[in-house]
């Protein structure tokens, strides 16, 4: 058995590494059977405090504020359909339960060009993960 101290160690070290980066900005979260996200879609990242690692959606609000939604089943096929720069709106329907019992959520997207230039703030750059 390892050293109490090195195990405590080892799980502080995770927790620091579970905070997101700060230029992913902050989680979108959208309410169950009427949440509604609009904005521009600026690609994906993954998330590597995961194993195996998670696809996350980085998003530009209409407010100019910088968000993610972490990758589920029906979001990621939703979200195959949209490229890099286009306006986006994420609807969440009411979750549905599975023939195994599992909760899953229900999402639908769509998406139109967008031929504004991203907010230089926003835009992709070398040093981001999109």
């Amino acid at each position: 058995m390892s050293d109490r101290n090195e195990l405590i160690r080892r799980a502080q070290e995770r927790s620091e590494g579970a905070v997101a980066p700060e230029e992913w900005g902050e989680i979108v979260e959208l309410e169950e059977d009427g949440g509604v996200f609009v904005g521009r879609y600026l690609g994906s990242a993954l998330d590597e405090r995961w194993d195996p690692p998670r696809t996350l959606y980085l998003l530009l609000g209409d407010d100019g504020a910088r968000g993610y939604m972490p990758a589920r089943f029906r979001l990621e096929q939703e979200m195959g359909r949209v490229s890099v720069g286009e306006t986006v709106a994420m609807y969440r329907g009411p979750d549905v339960e599975t023939k195994s019992g599992n909760t899953v959520h229900t999402y639908g997207v769509e998406s139109e060009p967008n031929k504004e230039p991203l907010p230089e703030a926003a835009a992709p750059d070398s040093d981001l993960p999109f």
